[in-house]
Formats: C-alpha cells, structure tokens, sequence
C-alpha cells in the first residue's frame, strides 16, 4: 500500500473512533437526565406528604434542581461542542478529498504535470549575427558536399582477375603510394573547380579519367583494374608462386608524375634559333619547374 493511502485510511477510522465515541457520550448524559428526573419526582412527593418540610430538605431539592440545570448546561456545551468538531471533521474530510482528487503521485520524479515549466535557453558561447551586418551571400542550392573514397593501397587489394575467360590471369599492383597521392589530389581539385572538372571531362588522359571516375563513381574493381592497366607500363613484372603476377610500383612522386601527365603538360617550351635557321622546337613539359633558389631569397 502506498504512504498516501495509508494515511487516508488512517484519518477516516480515527474519524470514525471519534463519532463512536460522542454517541456513547450523548447516551449516557441522556441516562443522566432521566434519572434526575425521577429523583425530583421522589423529593417532590415526599414534600407534599409532610406538612411541614425542613429546612434540609428544601436544600436537598434546590441542590438537585441545580445540579440538574448545571449537567443539562453542561450537556447542552458538550453537543455544541461534538457538533462543532464533528463539522470541522466534516469540512476537513471535504477537503481532505478534495486535495486527494486534485494531488499529483510525484514517485522519483515521475509525475505527469498538466503544463510544463518552459525551459530556460542556455546562453551560446558564440555571438548572434546582426542582421545590418549580416553579408548575403547567394548560394547554388544544387551544390551538394560530396564525399571523396579513398583508394587502397595495392598491398591491401587482393589479386585481380585481367584478361578474357579463357585467359584469365591473376595480376597484382602492389606500392602505390605515388600513384595513389596524385589521384587523390587531382580528384579533390574537380571537386573545387568547375573549370578544371570541365576540362579533365573534355581531355583524353588516363590519370585525369580515373580521378573523374573516382569523384562519379567512387572505388570499384573495375577503378583498381584501371590503375593496374595504367601503371603496370612504368613498373617491373614478377611472376610467383602459383603463376601469379606482381608488379611494383615503387618510385618517385615527381618521376611519375611527368610520365602520368606527358599528354596534357602544363608547359610548352618552344626553342628557335637566333639566326632562324635551324627552325623551331617545342618542348613539353608536364609540371611547371620550381626554383629553389629563387624561393629561398624570394628574388623575382
């Protein structure tokens, strides 16, 4: 049984205690009185037999008429007083219940309140902007974050399948760090430039292909089957144990970069002669040359 109901209980059998209580009370004053009541028919009869009553006697008749009036005062103030608590029980039992319909259990916190207390808005660490110095800035809605793959290492790729049904061989690429960097960047920059993801579409060059496949489409077997056609031409061939063939290619960023990039250089160097006789030369050069002399004294 729950506190709340116990103590319920509790109150209305003490209530019921109390109202047992006053009615035994009511009874025996009323037992009281008619026994009173006969004792002053007794004296009275007594005194009209005797001629002459004493002086005792009258006493003895004023001390019974006066003690009737006192115990019928007195029981006239104790039923004011058992009605009075008994509607002071009434008026509290009322409202006992009252509270009992309109009390809310709040076991552990778990009550349901009609209405919620609002919530107090915690302060922000960073400042509101302000709207006269808020910069518009207009925004291509169909521009999307899109997440770039990252392409595996050939040491982590398990053997491809190259070649037709009847040929099928078994080939693996395996350092391809180099490779991997520089397809990793030139993938990030057609995500950052439009006109460099327009002209990577319209140029026909492996490297620049797959890094647009691996922004489209992401990493696949047929990305790594790619990578194996490309680079197995600038690395060296082994063949293993099961007629399994390896290829390593381990090398420098920079090397293999000028041979990756030859179609599309980012240079053409032209060579003619002072007396214009030998005729013109162009040179293509993949990546644009850095001077490291010049970027140490930053001399132009």
């Amino acid at each position: 049984m729950r506190v709340d109901k116990l103590l319920v209980t509790h109150i209305k059998s003490i209530r019921g205690d109390l109202k047992i209580a006053v009615s035994h009370y009511n009874k025996d004053s009323q037992s009281n009185q008619i026994n009173i009541n006969v004792d002053e028919s007794i004296t009275s009869t007594e005194i009209h037999i005797e001629e002459k009553p004493s002086n005792t006697d009258k006493t003895v008749h004023e001390d019974i008429i006066i003690d009737e009036k006192s115990l019928s005062d007195v029981s006239d103030e104790n039923q004011a007083n058992s009605q009075d608590f008994l509607d002071d029980n009434n008026s509290s039992s009322d409202s006992a219940t009252n509270n009992e319909e309109i009390e809310i259990e709040n076991w552990k916190n778990k009550a349901y309140l009609p209405s919620k207390p609002p919530k107090k808005i915690k302060r922000s660490k960073y400042l509101n902007s302000h709207p006269e110095i808020k910069i518009k800035q207009k925004i291509k809605q169909k521009i999307v974050k899109h997440r770039l793959d990252i392409v595996k290492n050939g040491n982590l790729v398990g053997p491809l399948s190259i070649g037709s049904n009847k040929n099928k061989k078994k080939c693996k690429v395996i350092n391809t760090c180099a490779f991997d960097s520089i397809l990793q960047a030139v993938a990030t920059a057609y995500l950052d430039s439009q006109n460099y993801a327009e002209l990577i579409d319209t140029i026909n060059c492996s490297i620049l292909n797959i890094a647009s496949r691996l922004v489209h489409n992401g990493t696949n077997n047929q990305l790594y089957i790619e990578r194996f056609e490309l680079l197995k031409q600038y690395t060296k061939k082994n063949i293993l144990v099961g007629n399994l063939i390896e290829y390593d290619a381990r090398g420098n960023v920079a090397i293999l970069a000028e041979r990756l990039f030859i179609k599309t250089p980012s240079i053409h160097q032209l060579y003619t002669c002072d007396n214009f006789k030998c005729g013109q030369t162009i040179k293509n050069i993949s990546l644009f040359p850095i001077d490291q002399g010049i970027l140490m004294t930053g001399k132009k």
